[in-house]
């Protein structure tokens, strides 16, 4: 299976409906709106909602940056496996406000080759985390910076989303995440405890 990742920088890229954007929107949204593998597919009608409001999301303009999305699929079968929403400044930062792959293509990889793909191409990447997913961003070279105790969601479409979907509930308690180099672990000399020593990514 060979992966790429695309990104989705204007409204125009997803206009017409034999457009392979435009396809691959559709499953998108899909994706965000079926997050379980159990999950019963929308009907055309909060489907064409959601496309509309995800699409006037492009380049939309926010405190954090400009909003854009990332999609990874398949290049032989053109199958959609996840996308993920960021807000950028340049090169210099960006703010991934959701991150999301198809729940049967889970445990794959396919996450830790999005956010690959994303992270590399900035300075500085924050997000927010479940406390359930803590380890999957460590394992991609995130640091837990602090915790956010009933914290708002940022994301409008996340927002909804909690409200809608109760299985999401355990995001009451979330983390505030930043890209990091790991370097070799070092001993402190004040205690016995192994301490791993990180700093910001140049």
């Amino acid at each position: 299976m060979g992966l790429e990742v695309y990104k989705i920088t204007n409204p125009q890229q997803i206009k017409g409906e034999d457009n392979k954007y435009n396809k691959d929107w559709r499953e998108v949204v899909k994706i965000f709106l079926m997050p379980k593998k159990n999950s019963k597919e929308p009907d055309e009608m909060i489907l064409q909602k959601y496309l509309r409001s995800f699409g006037k999301s492009i380049k939309e303009r926010t405190q954090e940056g400009l909003t854009f999305f990332y999609v990874i699929k398949d290049k032989d079968t053109d199958e959609v496996f996840g996308f993920a929403k960021t807000k950028e400044q340049g090169t210099k930062y960006c703010y991934i406000t959701y991150i999301a792959v198809k729940p049967t293509n889970k445990n794959k990889g396919i996450g830790k080759q999005l956010l690959s793909a994303i992270t590399k191409r900035f300075t500085t990447v924050e997000l927010s985390a479940i406390e359930g997913v803590y380890g999957f961003y460590k394992n991609c070279g995130y640091h837990a910076e602090n915790i956010l105790e009933k914290p708002e969601i940022m994301d409008e479409y996340g927002a909804e989303m909690f409200k809608t979907q109760p299985h999401r509930d355990d995001t009451s308690l979330l983390s505030h995440m930043t890209l990091r180099d790991v370097e070799k672990p070092k001993k402190s000399k004040d205690d016995n405890d192994k301490r791993i020593i990180k700093k910001l990514k140049k």
